[in-house]
Formats: C-alpha cells, structure tokens, sequence
C-alpha cells in the first residue's frame, strides 16, 4: 500500500458501477434508485388501536393485547413494585404470575428474563429467608422491567413497520 502525501483528486472512469448502470437504463424507462422505506412513527397505529393516553399506559396495553402471557407480565410487575416485604404473601402469587406468563410468552427474549426471575424468585421463597435484602428484591424488579421493555421495544418496532 502506497502511502500518498499530497492531495488527489478522483478521476471519473466509465467503468464506475453507476455509470454502466444509467448507461444500460433505456430512454424510455426512468431510472430509480431503490431506497429503503423510512420507518414511520408507531404512535398513529398505537393510538388507533389502543387509544389515547400517556406511552407507557398505550404500552402496556399494546403487551397486554399483543403478547401472549402479556397481560400476566404486566400484572406481575405491578405486583412486584407493590409488595415490599419478602415474607408478605403476594410474592407467591407474583411467582404464579411469572409461571404462567413463562408457559404462554412466544417472544425469546421476553421469555428469557421473565424465566430467569422466575428461578430467582423461587430459589428465594425455598429458602424462606423473610429478610432477603432489597438488593434481591431490586434485581427481581429490573429483570422484569427488562422484560417488559424488550415486549415494548417488539409492539414499537411492529407498529412502526406497520404491522
């Protein structure tokens, strides 16, 4: 490789791709350069179907509708910000919640983390440790989060595509 020091300029060739291409193009043919589409705004689909509110409510309505186990996800992630203490009995139903979203979720990802809390939750509730430490309990809430943003991140690209 030559290493060049002063300025060069670049020379038309005939032989450049473009060149050849509008030189085969007919007279009678216009010539279009294929491009692709720009992705549209989801919210005038979302709001169509889901109608109006604030994004996050449209959302969750939008997993709640669109996914299977969707409803179950969002249900046991309010369930999960409200219950505070370990040893109350709503984290037993927040583990049938996660159980049953698990069996009907399709979506990889989603399913994924929605199992991995799930393991966390009953690897916690077997050893019946009523002080787990609100580090444990913020890691089973940020897992399921990602869950959840992962669903919305799918409904926003479907949307957009116009699906």
């Amino acid at each position: 490789m030559r290493l060049v020091t002063e300025p060069t300029t670049i020379q038309y060739k005939p032989q450049h791709f473009w060149s050849s291409f509008l030189a085969t193009a007919s007279a009678d043919r216009p010539v279009s350069i294929p491009t692709a589409p720009m992705p549209s705004s989801p919210w005038p689909s979302l709001t169509a179907a889901y109608g109006p509110g604030r994004q996050s409510a449209l959302l969750n309505r939008a997993i709640r509708a669109e996914f299977p186990g969707g409803a179950e996800l969002i249900e046991a992630l309010a369930l999960g910000n409200r219950t505070q203490k370990w040893d109350n009995p709503g984290w037993r139903r927040f583990l049938t919640l996660l159980e049953a979203a698990h069996e009907r979720l399709k979506h990889g990802g989603v399913r994924s983390h929605v199992f991995q809390v799930s393991e966390r939750v009953r690897y916690l509730l077997n050893e019946s440790d009523p002080a787990a430490s609100a580090a444990d309990l913020e890691a089973i809430r940020d897992g399921l989060r990602a869950a959840r943003d992962l669903a919305r991140r799918a409904v926003l690209d479907r949307h957009a595509a116009g699906g």
